[in-house]
């Protein structure tokens, strides 16, 4: 438990985070503490939209890197909850992720279920756009002028088959390398190294 001002303040699940993140609250992890930024987020310097990207996720390295340490104790002001253990970062709101409200009985029966997913809504479709959109912009007029200008493609001028596939056959090694390259450059993406490198920096 965490203390501000002499007050004992409560140690917040990730199902509370959420349900407040839900309600359309602004709140951030910084230091282990729960910081609610409702109050202050339209005086950021930085403007708002670098504050609600930080929603639901720990904020401690942007906050201390990027903020003076006068700046960082006027945020711990805010707290209104600790946490206990590693944080687990939600997708912020802004960036399509969905909350859950509380409902009456739901105190913390969903510990596993704590995951926010972005709306499927955000995923593009693999089905074209159909041709009953606006064709009335100038783009579209001088792309299908175009179009019925050209004249149709000689025997010479279409790739066969068999280059198609050597070209995805290329690019899938090349593309093979370059992941094997970016795997034995930088460090990998587990907790152990990312928190051994933000205790180095």
């Amino acid at each position: 438990m965490g203390q501000i001002n002499g007050n004992i303040l409560p140690v917040l699940s990730r199902r509370d985070v959420e349900a407040l993140i839900a309600q359309g609250r602004k709140v951030f992890i910084l230091d282990n503490f729960v910081i609610k930024a409702d109050a202050w987020i339209p005086y950021h310097p930085g403007g708002d939209k670098s504050i609600l990207h930080m929603v639901g996720r720990d904020a401690t390295d942007e906050a201390t890197v990027l903020h003076s340490i006068e700046a960082v104790q006027r945020m711990s002001r805010y707290r209104i909850g600790s946490i206990q253990g590693r944080w687990e970062n939600f997708i912020p709101p802004i960036q399509g992720g969905t909350f859950r409200a509380r409902s009456d009985g739901d105190r913390d029966a969903c510990q596993d279920a704590d995951t926010a997913l972005p709306p499927a809504s955000l995923h593009r479709s693999s089905v074209p756009e159909s041709d009953t959109s606006d064709d009335s912009g100038p783009a579209r007029r001088e792309s299908r002028t175009a179009a019925n200008t050209l004249s149709p493609p000689t025997v010479s001028s279409v790739p066969s088959a068999h280059a198609d596939g050597d070209a995805m056959a290329h690019l899938d090694f090349v593309t093979k390398q370059k992941i094997s390259l970016d795997l034995e450059t930088y460090p990998s993406l587990d907790r152990a190294n990312q928190d051994a490198m933000v205790a180095a920096y």
